[in-house]
């Protein structure tokens, strides 16, 4: 009977004891030293301006009419530096692609699947922070020599775009790419320099008019390269590849090239589509 009692009491204390829980933390919001931002416009400018800076450029000035405080904050030029410091505007945009001088922090530029026309851009406030650049799938038809100002670039993809040139010989002075990308762009050329790029861990340059000798010292050189696509050229002459001497993971060259020996898990099995045909998908969509 006691030890029935005594449970009793325990349930009624506990029930008592969550009864006054929420009264104390009613309690809790009352103290007037501690501050709470119940409205967005009361809280810090700098809270303000890391929410907004995650919106997308094209649409956040909707957002000003929301208060004066915001309105103040989304028109200064240090929100719109941070607001499109990585900038993505893969959205069927057309003409040339405008100079950004005013741009300091910018780092990353996606502009890939567009009609963008005139030369690849490569006027940024710092050009010295630009490290990923994508222009894949445009109308570009100039790489202008200003392109080796970029020279922390990392990321390069200028596939599928009807430069009809020869390769500027600007590209082999970007040494810390590890990606390169120039599948698909009518370009010419040799590509003795490609040595230079002694970070370079993917290099696509499949579906072109390169021709002369391949480069194989160079390649093998490149003691990073895993992936390897050169099919699709014009080459007239050098060395075959030899899986032995390099540390390629994944090839492809035309076979005259390579050897019968190579580890057939090591060749590339993915279509390389023409420039043609990627222009003729372009234009029905």
């Amino acid at each position: 009977m006691q030890k029935e009692v005594a449970d009793i009491k325990e349930t009624q204390s506990s029930i008592i004891s969550s009864q006054r829980h929420p009264s104390n933390q009613v309690l809790g919001l009352q103290n007037r030293h501690t501050k709470f931002h119940t409205r967005l416009q009361h809280a810090p400018l700098e809270i303000i301006v890391q929410i907004f800076a995650w919106i997308h450029v094209r649409t956040v000035l909707r957002y000003r009419r929301l208060s004066t405080k915001i309105n103040q904050c989304l028109l200064t030029g240090d929100f719109a530096r941070l607001n499109v410091q990585t900038a993505d505007f893969q959205e069927e945009l057309d003409g040339e692609f405008p100079a950004l001088p005013d741009l300091y922090l910018l780092q990353s530029l996606y502009i890939d699947g567009n009609r963008f026309t005139g030369p690849i851009p490569t006027v940024f406030g710092d050009v010295g922070n630009m490290l990923y650049l994508t222009a894949s799938r445009n109308r570009f038809s100039v790489i202008p020599a200003t392109i080796s100002e970029l020279e922390n670039l990392e990321e390069l993809n200028i596939s599928n775009n009807s430069f009809a040139c020869e390769i500027p010989p600007e590209i082999w002075t970007l040494t810390e790419l590890y990606q390169l990308d120039m599948s698909n762009c009518e370009l010419s050329g040799s590509l003795a320099g490609v040595g230079n790029l002694r970070q370079l861990i993917h290099l696509d340059a499949s579906n072109n008019q390169f021709s002369g000798e391949l480069p194989s010292c160079e390649i093998y050189d490149l003691l990073d390269l895993g992936g390897l696509h050169l099919i699709g050229n014009q080459f007239s002459g050098g060395e075959l590849l030899y899986s032995a001497e390099s540390n390629l993971q994944l090839m492809c060259v035309d076979p005259e090239f390579r050897p019968e020996t190579w580890p057939k898990d090591c060749l590339c099995r993915r279509q390389h589509e023409a420039i043609g045909d990627s222009q003729e998908s372009d234009t029905e969509t």
